[in-house]
């Protein structure tokens, strides 16, 4: 109660958080619906409401996504097949990108490609006018680029592969001599 107390004040006068903000509290994505002289209530996306312990701003870290303007970055990971020419995908990034203005993308920022064990893995920053049409718009973009890889390079998404190697003469020979 003390903390709760003591809180008050201090984000209201440093304002980390505002009604509307969209954030994420304990792995929760959701916009601050109340703030109140003991807690804050979140509403989560999938209509839960969160009741956080106004202290809990102070105490702990959590991602405000709309501090300092109501823009966002939104990074899109997709991993596909060395063998898939990653010219090819940043094109069909662009292409999706130029037929979905309705979710007021502002912009990409230079995709760039990883090299992982197993797979190539592309980073595409988008940019968007709010938290929730980032959101929407990584969502519908990296579904489109599940739809274009999977049309044009068949087996080209992340799948485990398994080399059996054919019993050469001289393994024949090794195992009876043991």
């Amino acid at each position: 109660m003390i903390a709760n107390l003591i809180a008050g004040p201090q984000i209201a006068v440093t304002q980390p958080i505002r009604i509307g903000d969209a954030v994420i509290v304990e792995g929760e994505l959701g916009s601050i619906e109340e703030i109140s002289s003991a807690y804050v209530v979140i509403a989560v996306w999938d209509q839960r409401r969160l009741i956080v312990p106004l202290s809990y701003f102070l105490e702990r870290p959590f991602q405000n996504w709309a501090l300092n303007s109501s823009g966002l970055i939104q990074p899109i990971y997709i991993q596909f097949d060395y063998s898939v020419p990653v010219d090819i995908v940043r094109n069909e990034l662009h292409a999706i990108l130029r037929s979905t203005p309705s979710l007021g993308w502002a912009r990409v920022e230079s995709p760039g490609s990883e090299l992982k064990e197993r797979t190539r893995e592309l980073r595409a920053p988008v940019s968007a006018a709010n938290a929730g049409q980032a959101w929407d718009l990584r969502c519908r973009v990296r579904e489109q680029l599940v739809r274009f890889l999977n049309a044009r390079f068949p087996g080209a998404l992340p799948h485990t592969r398994i080399m059996i190697e054919p019993e050469l003469p001289h393994s024949k020979a090794l195992a009876a001599s043991k």
